[in-house]
């Protein structure tokens, strides 16, 4: 009898080695073909990625209407633009929940996928069909008071190298700077009483090997730096960008360190609440001060999980993306 059992068990075991291989070996052949992010997004759901590829690319009038109703014809919005730091809290509706929680008076503009694009950088950003959107909806609706933008982070990927000089990166940082700049200007000449939050980034967490071949590539691109030199590279371009602050229309905040905050470092044994607080992270009248400790990068598990386990190098999970809208309207919008 025991020898039936013990026999059944064999037979159990192998079933279900045999089914995680499978899964596993399926898993890496979806790995192995991203060269796009909306290849990645259909890691998760080819739907969802034809679904983004639409709200980006379709001519269909009907997505452009403003189909949500307000308690208030006269009530104060919010829409969020640019790159995929704000395709993934738009399709999280990160500021939706951060209204509820915070009882925000003004309403989330739900066509915000309409105005972001995964991977665009700020040199593409002007005359783009998320640009020209943008300025069509904040021309025609003067509740949209509020512009949440991101740009910037996709320049630096692709181009920023750990060798490069004081002068290189400066052009770099100074080119990407003023697409950004120009971008604002225009909102500002169509709407001149818009308020456009231009909204920085978190660290990263690259290595060598990546799993995702994409990622991989841009490693390599830049150099292999460690993770010191990467994000005391992203504190740089930090502090360029946040000179664009006037506090009349432009203001600024970043991400650095919040990640780390809240989950740690745990692969590094690094713990979670030990670092700089949410609240002087970026504050309003600093927005340039930083947190987190630069040695490490923020946690894999900070990140988006792809599948089975498959985390992203850039781009953050939907709740720490909850966090940075929350941190934006906590030391930003509840000031305006």
């Amino acid at each position: 009898m025991k020898k039936m059992y013990y026999i059944g068990f064999l037979v159990v075991l192998s079933f279900i080695t045999g089914c995680v291989d499978s899964a596993s070996n399926d898993s890496q052949k979806k790995v192995d073909k991203p060269n796009e992010y909306y290849d990645l997004v259909s890691l998760k759901s080819k739907d969802l990625a034809n679904y983004l590829l639409e709200m980006e690319t379709s001519d269909d009038p009907a997505l452009d209407l403003d189909t949500v109703r307000t308690a208030s014809d006269n009530n104060t919005k919010i829409i969020i633009a640019g790159d995929s730091w704000a395709v993934f809290p738009c399709l999280h509706k990160s500021m939706t929940k951060t209204i509820k929680l915070r009882a925000a008076k003004f309403s989330n503009d739900e066509r915000c996928l309409r105005t972001s694009k995964l991977g665009i950088e700020a040199r593409e950003w002007i005359g783009s069909s998320q640009d020209q959107r943008l300025k069509k909806y904040i021309a025609a609706n003067k509740n949209i008071k509020y512009i949440y933008l991101s740009l910037g982070g996709n320049d630096l990927m692709s181009t920023w190298n750990k060798d490069f000089t004081f002068q290189q990166e400066e052009l770099l940082f100074a080119e990407t700077y003023a697409h950004i700049q120009n971008a604002i200007s225009q909102y500002i000449s169509l709407r001149p009483d818009i308020k456009i939050v231009l909204s920085g980034y978190d660290y990263p967490h690259f290595k060598d090997n990546h799993v995702i071949p994409m990622y991989n590539k841009i490693y390599k691109n830049m150099g292999k730096p460690s993770d010191l030199v990467i994000n005391e590279g992203l504190e740089r371009f930090t502090r360029r960008m946040s000179t664009v602050t006037d506090y009349k229309n432009i203001f600024y905040i970043h991400h650095l360190g919040l990640s780390q905050y809240y989950d740690g470092v745990p692969e590094k044994f690094f713990p979670a609440y030990v670092t700089q607080h949410p609240d002087l992270i970026s504050p309003y009248h600093n927005p340039s001060v930083t947190g987190g400790n630069t040695q490490y990068p923020s946690s894999q598990k900070s990140m988006i999980d792809w599948l089975w386990f498959i985390y992203d190098a850039f781009h953050l999970s939907e709740r720490n993306y909850d966090r940075v809208l929350l941190h934006t309207f906590d030391n930003v919008l509840s000031r305006l």
